[in-house]
Parts: C-alpha cells; structure tokens; sequence
C-alpha cells in the first residue's frame, strides 16, 4: 500500500531531486488507493447490553485498525439491532474520543437496519476504531447478529 508523504516547500530556482519526485508518486498512488480499514463480522449469536453508559459491542472482532497519515477519517457501519427499551444508542469510539453519536427514543421490538457514519480528524498514527451501544439500563438493546453481519469501514480521506 502506498503512503502519503509529507513535502518541503520548494520555492523558484530549487532543483527538484529524485526524492521529491518519489514522494510525489508515491502520494498519487495513495490518492488512487486509499487507506482504508474494513470487517464484516458474523458472530453466529446476537450481542445485547443494558449498560446505561456506552459499552464496546465487541472489542476484539467489531474494531479497525487504521493508521493514519493526519487526514480526516469516514467511518460507517451498518447492523441490525431491535430493542424494547426506551432509549438507546450507538457511537464509535476513536482512540476514546467518542465520535458519531446518535441516540433514539423507541419502544418496539422490531427489528431496525441501522446506519452509523461520522467524519472525524485524528492526530496522525495508530488508531483503534470501536462500535459501542447503549441501552436504558433496563431493557436490552440487542444487535442481530446471528446470520447477520456488522459492517464496518474506515477511510482516511
């Protein structure tokens, strides 16, 4: 995978070297395939919480990995999840900055394709992307995910 890769500043008369013509390759190429993160995870069984407080869905098989080069990042993520409680929610936590909340207020069952995207701007380097969920603390929020998949994907744009 290409690498984006930071440049001086050239000003009138400097003569380009074969290490700035590298870099600008090597940018193009990252342009043309950028860096990107991605899971579609079957857990053959649904997760639920009644946590009140958001919570990790699974913090070994529902996470990105993503290095970044100090662009901005698009995250989404696609599940089904059905609740019986009154309140509930789903963000992504980045590196512990919580990111893309969204919270509703529901009371059926029912079954709901959910979507989930944010845009966010990190430091530069290792980030640890996580999809988290909460519920009202007394009933469960559920996230199907028996024959069902948890999408999820990361670019650095």
């Amino acid at each position: 995978m290409a690498v984006w890769t930071a440049m001086d500043d050239l000003t009138a008369g400097d003569l380009v070297k074969e290490a700035d013509m590298d870099a600008i390759r090597g940018n193009i190429e990252y342009l043309h395939e950028p860096n990107t993160a991605t899971i579609a995870h079957d857990n053959s069984a649904d997760y639920s919480t009644t946590s009140v407080s958001y919570v990790d869905v699974d913090a070994t098989n529902v996470t990105l990995a993503l290095t970044t080069y100090g662009g901005p990042i698009l995250i989404m993520a696609t599940f089904s999840a059905a609740n019986t409680t009154l309140a509930w929610g789903f963000q992504f936590d980045v590196g512990g900055v919580a990111v893309g909340t969204q919270t509703a207020l529901s009371g059926d069952s029912d079954t709901n394709l959910v979507t989930l995207v944010a845009y966010y701007k990190p430091a530069a380097g290792a980030q640890t992307i996580k999809l988290q969920y909460k519920a009202d603390g007394t009933n469960a929020l559920a996230i199907r995910c028996s024959g069902e998949l948890i999408n999820m994907s990361a670019i650095e744009i």
